[in-house]
């Protein structure tokens, strides 16, 4: 919640998030599904640890996976200092 956070610290903050390359096989099915992964945000901002959290369709969830692999964060802090998250 907002304000909730301890003076110094601070939950990633994105800054790029380029779209997944929709698999070839499924443009034409029509479908915009949504993919729940977990990762880690390192000290530098990089994605880490990519973990699907309820693997559906393997294409799919491969392409969300390399998608957010290429996103930036600013990293989380605590005590004014980047942690991973």
């Amino acid at each position: 919640a907002p304000g909730s956070a301890a003076p110094g610290s601070a939950a990633p903050e994105l800054l790029e998030a380029p779209d997944p390359v929709y698999p070839e096989s499924h443009r034409t099915i029509g479908i915009e599904p949504t993919v729940h992964l977990h990762v880690t945000v390192e000290l530098d901002g990089r994605v880490s640890d990519v973990h699907v959290e309820h693997p559906g369709d393997p294409e799919l969830d491969q392409a969300a996976i390399e998608a957010v692999q290429r996103w930036r964060f600013a990293p989380a802090r605590r005590e004014g200092q980047p942690v991973r998250a």
